[in-house]
């Protein structure tokens, strides 16, 4: 059976199908997890990889079913409505690079800061780690390289510029975008039904606190 060009058997018992956008790669994601014989469904960028178990269905009967999906409708859907604003403060202890990322862009701190707050940000998919968030929207001017050597440890609720998104760190750990802010928000509490706060196609403002 020949394959369609955006769904591909990538392993025994993986598929992978492209999406247009880190929306629809989401949404389809969700999808899938209702087809019957699918046991993981995990989104990335630009696309989704599935796992199978090979006792309940085949990966030709798997294709056969999504090749029948509309990918693109996906894309169209999957945008919220959603806004959100995050009270943030910036620079100090709660932003230790922002005077890093000021010397490396040019800028004044005052300036990144006006940029970022004024920039469209929208949640385009939670990972790395648990409820981290990859915001696209970033001033290419803010566009920032990584850390020459991570930085240990970040306080849950940074703020981070990193090659061309902002990253939202919902739990405390390593960091290897520098660090420009912290909010005081929750953005993670695994004891609600919903522990995300942050989810993909929301729309993000930053304040400064």
């Amino acid at each position: 059976m020949p394959e369609s060009s955006h769904i591909r058997r990538i392993a025994e018992h993986l598929i992978s199908i492209d999406a247009p956008n880190p929306f629809a790669a989401n949404t389809l994601a969700d999808y899938c997890r209702t087809i019957p014989g699918i046991t993981e469904s995990v989104a990335g960028m630009d696309g989704i990889t599935l796992q199978f178990d090979p006792l309940a269905t085949s990966a030709p009967v798997l294709i056969e079913q999504l090749r029948e999906l509309n990918i693109r409708r996906f894309g169209s859907s999957a945008q919220s409505t959603t806004e959100l604003t995050l009270n943030v403060q910036f620079g100090a202890d709660a932003g230790p690079d922002l005077e890093q990322v000021a010397r490396a862009t040019g800028l004044q701190c005052e300036q990144i800061i006006d940029q970022l707050c004024h920039a469209s940000l929208t949640v385009a998919m939670i990972g790395f780690t648990p409820g981290f968030a990859y915001c696209t929207g970033l001033p290419e001017s803010l566009h920032t390289k990584r850390l020459s050597a991570p930085r240990p440890h970040s306080a849950a609720g940074s703020i981070a510029l990193g090659p061309g998104y902002c990253g939202i760190y919902a739990l405390a750990g390593p960091a290897g975008w520098p660090i420009v802010g912290r909010t005081e928000h929750v953005l993670f509490d695994a004891d609600i039904d919903n522990p995300l706060m942050l989810r993909p196609g929301m729309s993000l403002g930053l304040q400064p606190q």
